[in-house]
């Protein structure tokens, strides 16, 4: 006869698997998911919900080991057309269009996400000094002039540092349009 506190021991391990994989996950695809489920429903509001939602039940269902992109965005189209169709919004009026989305949006959504992040990564590779920089002012839109005066350097070095980073940026998203032409030819 197994105790109890020997069944909770057995137990915890897979769950803390479950949830690294569903951290993992939500981290990496939520953004683009609820992005996907926004075009769908046309309401900014129940996306993240739904995606949240699709997360939840994968999770509870165990299901969350071998969800690749495609079947989450999957989830997310069935979910959002879910949505559409339930009783709360029978009012909203359902289109030809969006009841039968082609698999050919996931798989653009995907490239998509998919660039989106070799970007990041491409980001991620700056020096620190060019990437704290950059971020500071492409990401979160501060003034050359702010950055500046925050870091004590001067308005030329900030320039310099942002002129660096679009050189280095620019060469990866080349390569990236390369493989990419490649790949679809």
């Amino acid at each position: 006869m197994i105790r109890n506190d020997q069944r909770e021991s057995n137990t915890k391990p897979v769950e803390k698997d479950q949830i690294l994989v569903l951290e993992e996950l939500f981290k990496r695809y939520f953004s683009h998911l609820v992005l996907y489920s926004r075009n769908l429903i046309k309401n900014s509001e129940p996306a993240e919900d739904i995606v949240q939602d699709v997360f939840l039940r994968l999770f509870e269902s165990g299901r969350l080991g071998q969800a690749s992109p495609s079947f989450l965005f999957t989830c997310v189209k069935n979910a959002s057309l879910n949505y559409l169709h339930s009783s709360l919004n029978k009012y909203i009026p359902i289109s030809s269009e969006q009841d039968q989305i082609p698999d050919k949006e996931i798989q653009e959504e995907i490239e998509h996400m998919k660039q989106l992040e070799q970007l990041d990564e491409a980001i991620e590779a700056l020096p620190d000094k060019c990437k704290d920089i950059f971020t500071r002012v492409y990401l979160q839109q501060q003034r050359y002039e702010d950055v500046a005066v925050q870091l004590n350097i001067s308005y030329h070095t900030v320039k310099a540092h942002m002129s660096t980073a679009f050189k280095h940026l620019r060469k990866q998203l080349l390569l990236l349009l390369i493989f990419f032409r490649n790949v679809k030819s």
